[in-house]
């Protein structure tokens, strides 16, 4: 009778812990670890049972009294995964799975009785959305995209103009396909991005239209011309003629209206006759140009487009502090030329960015250059002169990017570790054995379709993941381990390839979600334009050709920022062709220095 008085006891103190007790909620990513702690010290003779899910499954178990800690999680897909603090009675399930979704409870029986829950939500990782054009819908004045994900549950997907949220979508059972529309007309130069978000993470596509909306000959009233050099537009009466005569590659878009009269005919060497047009659109993308011609009136006209002018694209390059044991030294600050060269050979012009201005100064530049390139090298990323004047560039970039003003940033080594101090207003970097050592990058799931790496060649993705050809000349990284627990980071940029030294893996590329920021902790300047004999330089010939697919993509990217400086003069003042870089030797890390006062 005493027994069965006991037993009742615990059974209700047991009922009026669970039907007290509030679950505490805890959010964790599938593949990761999680620990529910129980808040307390086991005491002699406490026991603390763990159990899971609606049935109540007895999963773990801590027996002070018999000093047994016992682990029975196999049939629910625990094995393995389990692990007990003996201590605390803690539990931590590792490499945790969707599946382990629910609610668990701790029961600690002692002198008192006392449950704590939890509701555990387990969010599978992201895909990277898909933005695709929806031929059938696109019109000869807008282009229809649509943004799709699969096999996703408890997720927002949501379509962004700048900063501005213009449509969501979500679902919370488990989704074969979701899918979210939007209609942009070709002439827009707002900056569009998809995002799918669940609440502990996201992944970010972004999208530029004239490569996305390309203008193609199965598109309503498009007439397609490849590469003209000379459109002249002729009108007379009731017909249109266009005269074109090999042009290069250019963007512009200009409309004409109801023109004046002239004579002209179908025979005529070069005509291309279009009856009755009522508007003319010329849209080029790329190498290409469409008119789209609608319901003309009569009308005649005579004009002329000479050679449009090629893209002009002028990026900066940050200096930084000269290095105290550099013979040969000049003024103040020096940029490696190196660097200069990897964005020349896409067909970069470089602007010097010097330390040591006014902020009033770098705002002018800032909104005259294409980009910003923050190079390696050895500075203090706390409290340089390179740091003030990164800080400064990286601000506005970021409050031009929010304002649809597409303004990309790239980081190299030093770079990628300004970078992370910048976003997290924290030093996280951690000592590895990585100085002058080539290793194969380790490409995280889904980063060979990230916006940096999507369009490399497969032989070149295959050799940067298999060969020793990126260049490693660090100290200090950016570890995994770091980055994860940091929560500024982890919005931020998202992880496209990592390595090791044997005991830390570190991030090796990355680029940011939402803004157009990448950054690698290796050198892919050097392969082709530093020949130092040290080990990690690397000259084979897929080391190269990796080395200008980097310079082709961010130059690609500095191609879609806008800024220009007021006048040719002032261009060609602050271009690098006014310094003469200084040869070093061929025993210097940096073959060739420009120094700036």
């Amino acid at each position: 009778m005493v027994h069965v008085f006991v037993l009742f006891c615990l059974c209700w103190l047991r009922l009026v812990g669970v039907f007290g007790a509030e679950p505490e909620s805890v959010s964790v990513m599938e593949g990761d670890s999680v620990t529910l702690h129980s808040d307390s010290e086991i005491q002699k003779d406490d026991l603390i049972l763990w159990r899971f899910g609606t049935e109540d499954s007895h999963i773990a178990e801590v027996n002070s009294s018999a000093q047994i800690i016992s682990i029975s999680g196999s049939t629910e897909g625990f094995k393995g995964r389990l692990h007990l603090d003996p201590q605390t009675g803690s539990l931590t399930v590792r490499n945790i799975r969707t599946n382990h979704s629910g609610i668990y409870k701790a029961q600690i029986i002692g002198r008192k009785v006392s449950t704590k829950m939890f509701n555990v939500t387990v969010y599978a990782h992201l895909p990277v959305p898909v933005i695709t054009r929806d031929c059938s819908s696109s019109s000869s004045s807008s282009c229809s995209l649509v943004c799709s994900v699969v096999n996703v549950s408890h997720v927002t997907l949501s379509w962004y103009k700048g900063n501005s949220l213009l449509s969501s979508i979500s679902v919370s059972d488990l989704s074969s396909t979701v899918s979210l529309h939007l209609e942009v007309e070709y002439q827009d130069k707002n900056t569009y991005s998809c995002v799918l978000n669940n609440p502990i993470s996201n992944q970010t596509q972004h999208f530029n239209i004239s490569e996305l909306c390309q203008i193609r000959s199965e598109d309503p009233g498009a007439a397609l011309v490849k590469k003209p050099d000379i459109i002249t537009i002729i009108a007379s009466g009731a017909d249109i003629a266009f005269f074109i005569d090999n042009i290069k590659e250019l963007s512009f878009i200009s409309s004409f209206g109801v023109l004046p009269e002239v004579d002209v005919s179908p025979e005529d060497p070069g005509a291309a006759l279009v009856k009755k047009p009522d508007i003319i659109t010329i849209i080029a993308s790329g190498a290409d140009i469409a008119f789209f011609i609608d319901n003309i009136k009569e009308l005649s006209f005579i004009s002329s487009f000479g050679v449009l002018p090629e893209v002009d694209v002028s990026p900066g390059i940050l200096a930084q502090e000269n290095l105290e044991d550099d013979p040969h030294a000049q003024g103040s600050s020096y940029i490696a030329a190196s660097y200069v060269k990897h964005l020349e050979s896409a067909g970069a012009r470089v602007v010097p960015i010097r330390i040591n201005r006014t902020e009033e100064e770098y705002e002018k530049l800032f909104n005259a250059i294409n980009g910003l390139l923050l190079p390696g090298g050895n500075v203090d990323i706390e409290k340089s002169q390179f740091t003030r004047v990164a800080k400064i560039f990286y601000e506005l970039a970021i409050k031009a990017n929010d304002a649809s003003d597409y303004f990309p940033i790239w980081g190299t080594c030093q770079g990628l570790q300004q970078l992370t101090v910048l976003t997290s207003n924290k030093n996280l970097l951690t000592l590895t054995d990585t100085k002058a050592v080539a290793l194969p990058l380790t490409f995280s799931p889904g980063a060979q379709n990230s916006r940096l790496f999507k369009k490399f060649p497969k032989d070149v993705l295959q050799s940067l993941a298999e060969e020793n050809i990126t260049s490693n000349f660090h100290s200090w990284s950016l570890s995994m381990q770091n980055y994860s627990g940091n929560a500024k980071l982890k919005r931020f940029y998202r992880v496209l390839t990592t390595n090791t030294d044997g005991r830390k893996e570190f991030i090796s590329t990355m680029e940011a979600s939402r803004y157009p920021f990448y950054a690698v902790q290796w050198h892919p300047e050097k392969s082709p334009f530093e020949w130092i004999e040290k080990a990690g330089m690397v000259h084979t010939l897929s080391a190269i050709k990796a080395t200008f697919y980097t310079a082709h993509f961010f130059v690609s990217e500095a191609m879609k920022n806008h800024h220009r400086f007021s006048s040719q003069s002032e261009e060609e003042k602050a271009l690098i062709y006014n310094y003469q870089p200084v040869f070093k030797g061929l025993d210097s890390i940096f073959l060739q220095n420009y120094y700036f006062d």
